[in-house]
């Protein structure tokens, strides 16, 4: 078989194969690539801010710099409350503080993101939770890549990494006011329950929107360009 033809259908198989995945974009150009490979995630500086809708708040996010390994952000809501958000370099929740929302730990974190990250890349992250009275629950994220589109919020339009996520749980209190608050009403210490998530990711500003059913964000401006 000519080499010409051989390379025509093996790009048409993987044109198809990426159909069937979600991952292959047709615009105006035709076959667009799966998006790039992202090696590291995205790292502030000292004084970066970020405002983002968060159900119903408008809060306000300055960095305030490294606390040990952890990247700290203090915050300020549209109610005039305050708190503190730590988060790994990659950044993967560790701890919220302050009376913005409910005061909650991860351990070793909450796992929504994971590098190098490309269309295609699935982790699993296992880890507990801490928040108030609800005790310690155990928690697993099961999360992939599905795709590298454009996305516009009210900061604007970014290439993100769409990526997919469930999570099951186990343990605690999954009855009390604070466990209905965040969508885990409904399941007891005795059984599970699972939710899915949606969230997309941008090379320049980190994570642009996030819709996990009954906790939903969308970034509203950011002072990095």
């Amino acid at each position: 078989m000519p080499n010409s033809t051989a390379s025509c259908i093996q790009r048409l198989a993987s044109i198809l194969a990426g159909l069937m995945l979600g991952v292959v974009f047709i615009g105006s150009g035709g076959a667009q690539s799966q998006g790039p490979v992202l090696n590291s995630p995205h790292a502030p500086s000292p004084g970066d801010a970020r405002s983002v809708k968060f159900n119903e708040q408008t809060l306000t996010f300055v960095y305030s710099g490294r606390e040990g390994s952890l990247n700290c952000w203090s915050v300020k809501s549209s109610n005039g409350n305050a708190g503190r958000d730590c988060r790994t370099v990659e950044g993967n929740l560790v701890s919220r503080q302050g009376a913005v929302w409910i005061p909650i730990e991860f351990r070793p974190h909450l796992g929504m993101f994971a590098f190098p990250m490309f269309v295609g890349k699935q982790w699993e992250h296992s880890y507990t939770s801490q928040n108030g009275v609800e005790g310690t629950r155990n928690v697993t994220r099961k999360a992939s890549v599905v795709s590298y589109e454009k996305l516009t919020v009210a900061a604007g339009t970014f290439d993100v990494f769409k990526i997919q996520a469930t999570i099951s749980w186990w343990g605690g209190n999954l009855q009390d006011a604070a466990g209905s608050a965040s969508g885990m009403l409904g399941a007891n210490q005795w059984g599970g329950a699972a939710r899915q998530q949606t969230y997309y990711y941008s090379e320049k500003v980190g994570l642009v929107k996030f819709d996990g059913g009954f906790e939903r964000l969308e970034l509203l401006t950011s002072s990095v360009q």
